[in-house]
């Protein structure tokens, strides 16, 4: 809500945003080689995940898969979830962008 000053009536309410990417203005910028869905996901998925580290995820799940009691099995269920609900939210964010 403005601020009110003496004597001024008070001004209508309005949306205001806040951006907490890691530009100076809060915004964040995607690596993306085009403006294809695909292409999108993947920068966000890329801002927090390198492909390495999301091979290496994926490996430790299928370890999972195929051994349920191995030592770091727990681990490894976490860093999917994570990883999951990072990558859907991904999505999520580029369908709103491209409706």
């Amino acid at each position: 809500m403005p601020e009110v000053r003496d004597g001024e009536e008070a001004p209508e309410p309005v949306t205001g945003y806040a951006y907490t990417g890691t530009e100076p203005d809060g915004g964040t910028l995607i690596a993306a080689t085009d403006m294809s869905r695909d292409s999108l996901i993947n920068g966000i998925i890329r801002s927090r995940y390198s492909q390495t580290e999301e091979d290496a995820i994926k490996t430790h799940q299928i370890e999972v898969l195929r051994d349920a009691g191995i030592t770091k099995s727990a681990d490894y269920e976490a860093e999917w979830k994570a990883f999951s609900a990072f990558r859907t939210a991904a999505i999520a964010t580029v369908d709103r962008w491209l409706e």
